[in-house]
């Protein structure tokens, strides 16, 4: 973290980059391979580093938090994509029966694997180490409200980005809830499952980047149109309607929200906003799950991504190597007379 004496830098960018990755469980292995194909755009034009080099802020909620807090740490979107597919069962093993239920007495699945994977990649990194802006949305299930974990935020700089993404990962009826510091949290995707509106308006309240400077780069976990259900099935459904049909009630308020969030943030008029995702066909659809890391789900995935970034209309590719061939600001902290603490503030990557 770099820390500055010159209150001028507080002075707001005139443009600044958010990268917003969503929320989907496994079906994330589709957006880290869609970043690996940015980033492979990224490479073609000659540009050093990774893709986190090129925005300022990156926000992911649930597995968006594991794929975000990778990038901000310096992995590569490729050690990401070789995370997600080589430990994918070992984080949602399968069983004989009924292998993507949710637990119902307890949660599905115990967080022990998932997190020797974050301890393993991310080690001991806290929030305050990090010179990318990182917005990882959880909710606090103890306090009963949605928070938001920012490495910008001086009071959070001592959290552990293993417990942030935890925090942000867990799943209701899959994962146990997290505590950190006597507070149970859980699924960020319970309030910001497409984490683009709430970073835009962080940067705008924080650093002063106003929407409209704003370019914004959200990347799904693939769509799929929900299934019809037979006529004779009830309008007043009951729990076991709502969780056992393939878990509608998760999906539905996972994924319900974030085209209403888009739609307010497109009505904010940012300067760009770029979304990228793939709706999968009947059969694709029924190979992929939250927590299904078998084969046909990978391949499917990977497919979809390939097909995702082929077919990127040459305008939206145009904007889309602008943004990838430039370099963004980094996190810094100003030390301003008389304040009981330094103030974040965006800086040119070369000061």
């Amino acid at each position: 973290m770099d820390r500055l004496n010159d209150p001028g830098a507080l002075a707001p960018p005139r443009a600044a980059t958010i990268l917003a990755l969503k929320g989907g469980g496994y079906m994330g292995l589709y957006t880290a391979h869609l970043l690996a194909r940015l980033d492979a755009f990224r490479r073609a034009r000659g540009m050093q580093g990774t893709l986190a080099d090129s925005v300022e802020v990156i926000a992911g909620t649930s597995v968006g938090a594991i794929l975000a807090a990778g990038l901000a740490a310096g992995l590569s979107p490729a050690r990401l994509v070789d995370l997600i597919e080589t430990e994918g069962l070992r984080i949602f093993p399968r069983r004989s029966v009924l292998h993507r239920a949710p637990g119902l007495i307890r949660a599905r699945f115990s967080p022990g694997p998932l997190r020797e994977v974050l301890e393993t990649a991310l080690g001991p990194i806290t929030l305050g180490d990090l010179r990318h802006v990182l917005v990882i949305p959880a909710v606090n299930e103890t306090r009963g409200r949605a928070v938001l974990f920012r490495s910008h935020d001086p009071a959070q700089h001592h959290l552990r980005l293993v417990d942030v993404v935890l925090a942000s990962a867990a799943a209701p009826l899959y994962f146990p809830r997290h505590a950190i510091g006597g507070e149970f949290f859980t699924d960020g995707g319970l309030a910001a499952n497409g984490p683009a509106l709430a970073a835009a308006l962080d940067l705008r309240a924080v650093f002063g980047v106003p929407v409209d400077c704003q370019s914004v780069l959200s990347l799904g976990t693939t769509l799929a149109a929900p299934r019809p259900h037979p006529a004779r099935a009830r309008a007043a459904w009951g729990a076991l309607d709502w969780l056992w049909r393939g878990n509608r009630l998760l999906d539905l308020l996972l994924g319900g929200q974030v085209d209403l969030q888009t739609d307010l943030l497109r009505s904010l008029g940012p300067r760009r906003l770029i979304v990228l995702d793939e709706e999968l066909g009947p059969g694709e659809a029924d190979a992929v799950h939250l927590v299904d890391a078998g084969l046909d789900a990978r391949a499917t995935l990977a497919e979809a991504a390939a097909r995702t970034a082929a077919r990127i209309p040459p305008d939206l590719r145009e904007d889309l190597d602008r943004l990838l061939a430039r370099r963004a600001r980094r996190l810094a902290f100003v030390t301003v007379p008389g304040a009981l603490r330094s103030r974040p503030c965006l800086i040119p990557p070369e000061a």
